[in-house]
């Protein structure tokens, strides 16, 4: 038992770094909450993780030479082209806006919603008029961001999707505009998901985020 505990302790592997793998969410998460605003404020984050401590003890690991320890012993340049590919990445996926000739780096209202559910460990998907991924991507998911158009055309096929009977809480932001041009839509869209929850003897939670308005009650 003495020679196993010994040879535990003296023959043990370095523990590495995965953080890179997490990256792009965890960058995203930071923008969205405002504590890295720019390329230099992130490099400057990723400083402090245990990534960097890696890579500069076992650089190999990493894809990184001893020649280029030795000519930037801090890898700043390195530290910076992972943070310049999760930021194109981000801006590709229209989580942020990403400004290459200032090195901003500003959250998007999907980025925010995205950067606070990665914590949660729960799946985004985007299903608008620009993004369409695929039936097993929405399938997956567990939060889904749609325009009304685009839930209307959708769940019209609700016998047949089965994502879409699966809901079970609807949050619809400005109900308020039910009294402009789009809220026939926004009427159908309360009624059909109402209508699915009854007829697979469940419920549906419907929630409706407003300014102030005078009749909120019936609303």
């Amino acid at each position: 038992k003495l020679q196993h505990y010994l040879a535990a302790v003296t023959q043990q592997q370095p523990i590495e770094s995965n953080f890179s793998k997490k990256l792009v969410d965890n960058l995203n998460a930071e923008i969205a909450l405002g504590t890295v605003t720019s390329v230099p404020e992130a490099v400057q984050w990723v400083g402090y993780s245990y990534l960097f401590v890696r890579m500069q003890r076992n650089p190999m690991s990493y894809g990184i030479d001893w020649a280029e320890i030795r000519d930037d012993p801090q890898l700043v340049q390195r530290r910076r082209e992972l943070i310049i590919k999760a930021a194109r990445v981000l801006q590709q996926s229209q989580m942020i806006i990403f400004n290459e000739s200032t090195e901003e780096l500003r959250a998007k209202d999907v980025g925010r919603i995205a950067g606070f559910e990665s914590g949660m460990g729960l799946k985004l998907v985007e299903l608008t008029g620009d993004n369409t991924p695929d039936t097993r991507t929405i399938r997956d998911a567990d939060i889904i961001i749609t325009t009304p158009e685009k839930w209307d055309g959708i769940s019209r096929s609700w016998q047949t999707r089965g994502y879409v009977r699966q809901v079970s809480l609807v949050i619809i932001d400005e109900i308020h505009l039910l009294g402009g041009d789009r809220g026939p839509i926004l009427e159908i869209i309360v009624s059909r998901m109402n209508y699915i929850a009854s007829q697979k003897k469940g419920s549906v939670r419907l929630v409706g985020m407003s300014t102030a308005c005078a009749n909120a009650t019936d609303l």
